[in-house]
């Protein structure tokens, strides 16, 4: 039989004395166990789920599960065996070493609440100042308790039932105007010729740097004007699969493009991989060396640049220009290119490889709005009704 009882406590060194209310009770292997509460109601209430876990042959005493640490290292480790990628699981473990495991490690999984979950959301916002931040560690940290539920180490996820709600203030894409593209294509034409058809991949088929960068000539189809992606590199160089389903997909081809494309496939280095933009070793690009040995040069160069107040050799800050975009601007660019260009938001979302056509208004739905001419709108309305 399972009971709550009332326990006054050795006093500590200051001389108070703590009251706890005690559940007793019996797991599913009829060993007894006890958990202390501060409060009677507290006490009830896990009580009765307590006893529906037992009836269920579910419940896990907090005593005998296994630590956050424990859990985190089983779930990274089955991440690596399902073929999760190096980077992915890179990432993974920065968090759990910089976040959540100097708050969690120590602590059973058993004994998490809502209100442990609560604090750990103020925590780590106190270690990162970044809201961006706490969310995509509590996603890791909830999947981590999930995986602990589907070994039969855990029953409630407290992360699952606490969420963390902060209104995000929607920031616009950083892109390039037409005319720093133009200056960025002169500058390039000019000075870094061999990554002329880059660029143009980049402004006018939106490619991702890693599907840029995993791009082969298989996947361009010059009669039908077509590039596709099918593959990816990561920043180890590692070719695999794109971001997502939807990161599979055909990009139309515009002459400019196609025309730099066949004029540096007679130059382009050997690669095993038939990579359209290797190495002069044959490799796969690294992200750092393209944007150090070309694009934020040839932004400079350009004039493309923006004011960094920094120190000089003697300590004196200084204003000095800098490079103005990275390279996912481009992508943004070639978005918006497509919108003022009047392609379907369908095809615009298919062909940024976006998981749905709502993300894609999510992130520019402002340059639709500014295409629309209301009272032209309203206006044709009517005619197609009233005309004749």
């Amino acid at each position: 039989m399972a009971s709550i009882r009332k326990r006054v406590l050795k006093p500590t060194k200051t001389g108070k004395r703590k009251t706890v209310w005690q559940v007793d009770y019996k797991d599913n292997q009829g060993k007894r166990r006890h958990r202390q509460f501060p409060t009677r109601r507290e006490a009830d209430e896990w009580l009765v789920e307590a006893r529906g876990e037992v009836a269920a042959g579910t419940h896990v005493a907090a005593t005998a599960s296994k630590t956050f640490k424990e859990v985190a290292t089983a779930w990274i480790a089955d991440c690596k065996a399902n073929g999760r990628e190096r980077t992915t699981t890179d990432v993974y473990e920065q968090r759990h070493r910089d976040y959540s495991g100097p708050l969690w490690d120590d602590r059973k999984i058993g004994t998490l609440s809502v209100a442990d979950a609560k604090q750990l959301y103020e925590d780590i916002l106190d270690r990162s100042r970044s809201h961006e931040i706490v969310r995509r560690v509590r996603i890791e940290v909830g999947a981590i308790l999930q995986f602990a539920q589907s070994k039969g180490w855990l029953v409630k996820n407290v992360i699952h039932l606490t969420p963390y709600k902060v209104k995000k203030r929607k920031k616009r894409p950083p892109m390039p105007t037409v005319e720093e593209v133009q200056a960025l294509i002169q500058a390039t034409t000019e000075q870094w010729p061999d990554y002329l058809a880059m660029l143009f991949v980049l402004v006018f088929a939106g490619l991702r740097g890693s599907e840029l960068r995993g791009l082969c000539w298989s996947d361009i189809d010059f009669k039908r004007m077509l590039i596709s992606i099918s593959r990816r590199a990561d920043k180890f160089g590692v070719i695999g699969d794109p971001k997502s389903e939807s990161g599979t997909r055909e990009i139309v081809m515009n002459k400019t493009t196609a025309k730099a494309l066949k004029e540096w496939k007679l130059k382009c280095p050997k690669s095993a991989l038939g990579l359209v933009f290797p190495t002069s070793r044959g490799t796969p690009q690294n992200h750092a060396n393209l944007m150090n040995r070309w694009l934020r040069l040839a932004q400079i160069e350009a004039g493309v640049t923006r004011i960094r107040i920094k120190p000089d050799k003697n300590g004196k800050q200084i204003s000095v220009g800098v490079a103005k975009y990275g390279m996912h601007a481009l992508r943004h660019f070639c978005a918006a290119l497509w919108i003022e260009s009047d392609f379907s938001p369908k095809r615009i979302s298919v062909m940024m490889g976006h998981s749905t056509v709502a993300f894609t208004f999510d992130t520019y739905g402002y340059l639709f709005e500014a295409r629309m001419n209301v009272d032209k709108a309203r206006d044709r309305a009517e005619s197609i009704v009233m005309a004749g």
